[in-house]
């Protein structure tokens, strides 16, 4: 609370101030950790429109997208989070961007978007993932996939490595449980031309 009251006085005293959008950026933080969501959306969408290409406009992104979350603004999240995924932000800003779109995907059910995000996120410098962490969460999401045409799909987008291996065998089990012979041995030799 001391916080927040020393950052609005600052934004009220040095409205011209280059350090402005930074000190709006904190105190839409200091609003969310407060549960004030619809305070902290008002806030962090000011400095996002008015300063875009700050140093600082990714972490408000991140936040402003929490809290849109925090409401049930999804679509809004989802816009806001892509973009501090594919920009220069700092891997560890990114790597939380990453987190939520992929929570949002497996909540969704969206195993292509969730298997392509985790991907992605494995890309980012080992001091600021887990690369255990992340393939444990592969491992969840394919095994709870349900449809084998779908992992068909995004197999495609990773055709001779990982996890193409993984999501082979889990498709040709669904298919082998469906009864669906022909496509079980389909995928099982695709997977064994593959990963010999």
């Amino acid at each position: 609370s001391e916080a927040s009251a020393v950052l609005e006085r600052f934004v009220k005293t040095y409205p011209n101030s280059a350090f402005r959008g930074e000190a709006r950026t904190l105190l839409g933080n200091i609003r969310l950790q407060e549960n004030a969501y619809q305070d902290a959306v008002s806030i962090l969408t000011d400095v996002v429109d008015q300063e875009p290409d700050s140093e600082f406009v990714d972490r408000a992104r991140v936040d402003l997208a929490t809290a849109h979350l925090a409401l049930g603004h999804t679509k809004s999240a989802v816009a806001l989070l892509d973009a501090v995924v594919a920009s220069n932000a700092p891997p560890g800003l990114r790597r939380q961007a990453y987190d939520r779109l992929i929570a949002l995907a497996v909540r969704d059910g969206d195993v292509a978007r969730g298997v392509g995000l985790l991907m992605d996120e494995r890309a980012l410098p080992d001091a600021v993932v887990d690369l255990n962490v992340i393939d444990t969460q592969l491992r969840e999401i394919v095994a709870k996939a349900q449809d084998p045409m779908v992992l068909e799909g995004v197999v495609d987008e990773f055709p001779d490595r990982y996890p193409a291996d993984l999501i082979l065998l889990r498709a040709a089990q669904l298919y082998g449980g469906r009864g669906e012979a022909f496509h079980q041995e389909r995928l099982l030799q695709r997977f064994l031309a593959a990963f010999p």
